[in-house]
């Protein structure tokens, strides 16, 4: 985590997991307090929304989220999720 961390766009890095979306480690002052709650919610959200899509755009055949990247004028999110955990990366763009 420190490694990555270390990047030099780096702003932020949170750890969820992926049965009650608890935040279970963070680095970077943006997700202190609610603001990691925030974006750990708004992750939440992201992922279940983004794999129902996939579901529902193969047939509903199993296919598994691996990996995404969401860019905003502001940041940008990179978004692992596993079958335990959820990693997010939030970088300057």
């Amino acid at each position: 985590m420190e490694q990555l961390a270390s990047h030099p766009n780096v702003v932020g890095i949170i750890i969820l997991s992926r049965t009650d979306n608890a935040i279970i480690k963070a680095n970077g002052n943006i997700f202190d307090g609610e603001g990691g709650k925030r974006y750990a919610a708004a992750v939440e959200s992201i992922v279940k929304g983004v794999a129902g899509a996939l579901g529902t755009c193969n047939d509903g055949e199993n296919d598994e989220l691996r990996f995404m990247r969401i860019r905003t004028t502001k940041h940008e999110l990179i978004i692992a999720p596993d079958e335990k955990y959820i990693l997010v990366v939030l970088q300057d763009p």
